[in-house]
């Protein structure tokens, strides 16, 4: 479990590093309404495109939400970009 976890925040990272390039603003959105761990891409207009959904279990995020920095709301919540490219 552990081993998938980390192939798919991998993938994450790419993401991020990718937007570097691109210059578009990242974010990974946890939503719990689908317990899926979504990376999405935000356009410079603010038009919100998924580049990937990666499904990750809830307790595995919550795991990994520990050593993240968080911004929460009721519904969502919002991992920065940086966290992931550095794991």
């Amino acid at each position: 479990m552990a081993d998938t976890v980390r192939r798919k925040l991998a993938a994450v990272s790419f993401l991020a590093d990718s937007r570097r390039r691109i210059g578009a603003n990242f974010s990974v959105v946890l939503d719990t309404t689908r317990k899926t761990l979504a990376a999405v891409a935000v356009r410079a207009n603010g038009e919100r495109r998924i580049r990937a959904a990666i499904s990750v279990s809830v307790d595995s995020v919550r795991k990994v939400a520990m050593r993240a920095s968080l911004l929460a709301d009721a519904e969502t919540v919002i991992f920065r970009a940086e966290t992931f490219s550095r794991l």
